[in-house]
């Protein structure tokens, strides 16, 4: 989950071209997308991690795992 809310910041600033300039990163266009991907992929696992704390009638098996970490590391590759 950290690492989509840092990938997310990072894809954030890298896709406006204000923030890029001034923190002098370089400018990639259409990066905030992903920004709003990374912010799916933090609210499903606050989800569940929500519905982990009281009980145990949702868990995320191999698929899932598998799924977030694709996403990630796509986005990471995309950035």
């Amino acid at each position: 989950m950290i690492a989509a809310v840092v990938a997310g910041m990072i894809a954030y600033l890298t896709g406006n071209a204000v923030f890029a300039n001034h923190l002098h990163l370089q400018y990639a266009a259409g990066t905030r997308e992903l920004a709003v991907l990374c912010a799916a992929v933090v609210g499903v696992c606050l989800g569940l991690v929500w519905f982990k704390a009281t009980s145990a009638p949702v868990f995320m098996g191999e698929a899932g795992t598998l799924a977030l970490g694709a996403a990630l590391g796509t986005t990471a590759l995309a950035i």
